[in-house]
């Protein structure tokens, strides 16, 4: 029977390591980064079906920096190809934090913004390389970058991935790579056909870990309120107003979240919208005030659908 694991401590991971998980106050593994660190460290390849919010970032990242600690000359040897911007710079934060008290360094790459200055921070060596699909692959094809020495393979959130039409970028992105002593870690929320048929393609007898996907958030309350169209923003209204701390609105378009949005700030509520036809610098400062709490209200597409981590949420 496999030994129930309740303490990060049970990994012997690095003292630095260790080190860090205190610093972040990390104790108790969640349930994918308890059954999925393990065959990690013992080189397996891995398929995880879990939700965002369950740490699958810790999943991956802790074994991976166990394992580059041995190097020293900050070659990349890890790839994370991620979805969207903010959760490939909020990977690439997780790298960075768990790995504060070494000398192993990440970098992370997406549209949008300069080409050189990433260039340049790759070229001066990082061991991590966090990237979205289209400018990874990009930089891959291009030999603008060295990927020779790379030993782990992740993409994260591949449903995602693959529901907006980034296979191919990812299939020219993984062509880059070597074959030989590659470990390939994949995670999703679904298991749909497509994402069946990449795994097979790119991993070797993955193991399979699912942590129920059909069963919500211990941590969220859900509440279905039915209600005419014309009534909708007056309630809206209403129930932001009686909140105290941050929320997240969810829309279905890009005018559905600048109509939302433009209502709340009229209505006298430090509220903001985003959605991906916005510039690049504008997306970053408007997620960034709103981790800061200077507004309270952010209305967004399905652009921070997926690995938008902010604990404080109300």
């Amino acid at each position: 029977m496999p030994e129930v694991v309740s303490s990060f401590k049970q990994f012997s991971f690095d003292d630095r390591i260790t080190a860090a998980l205190d610093q972040l106050s990390f104790k108790t593994p969640t349930p994918i980064q308890a059954q999925g660190i393990g065959p990690i460290l013992e080189g397996r390849d891995i398929l995880g079906l879990a939700r965002t919010g369950t740490g699958k970032t810790a999943a991956f990242a802790l074994p991976i920096i166990q394992d580059l600690l041995r190097y020293d000359d900050h070659s990349t040897r890890a790839v994370v190809i991620a979805p969207t911007r903010p959760l490939a710079r909020q990977i690439g934060d997780m790298f960075e934090q768990l790995a504060q008290n070494t000398s192993l360094r990440t970098g992370v790459v997406y549209g949008g913004t300069s080409r050189c200055e990433q260039l340049d921070q790759i070229r001066h060596g990082v061991d991590v390389l966090v990237g979205t699909p289209g400018r990874l692959a990009d930089f891959a094809t291009s030999g603008q970058i060295n990927l020779d020495q790379v030993r782990f393979l992740v993409i994260d959130e591949v449903d995602a991935i693959l529901s907006q039409g980034y296979l191919e970028h990812v299939l020219s992105s993984v062509d880059c790579l070597p074959d030989r002593c590659r470990q390939t870690l994949m995670f999703s929320a679904t298991l749909p056909e497509q994402v069946e048929h990449l795994v097979a393609k790119l991993t070797n007898q993955a193991v399979r870990i699912e942590i129920d996907l059909d069963r919500p958030l211990e941590t969220i309350e859900h509440i279905a309120i039915i209600v005419p169209r014309s009534e909708k923003m007056g309630l809206l209204k209403n129930i932001l107003a009686g909140i105290e701390g941050a929320s997240l609105v969810f829309v279905s378009s890009r005018g559905g979240a600048e109509f939302v949005g433009r209502h709340l700030i009229e209505a006298g509520l430090r509220s903001a919208y985003l959605h991906a036809e916005m510039p690049q610098p504008n997306r970053e400062w408007t997620v960034e005030v709103f981790r800061k709490g200077l507004i309270d209200t952010l209305v967004s597409t399905d652009l921070l659908g997926r690995g938008f981590d902010l604990p404080e949420l109300a």
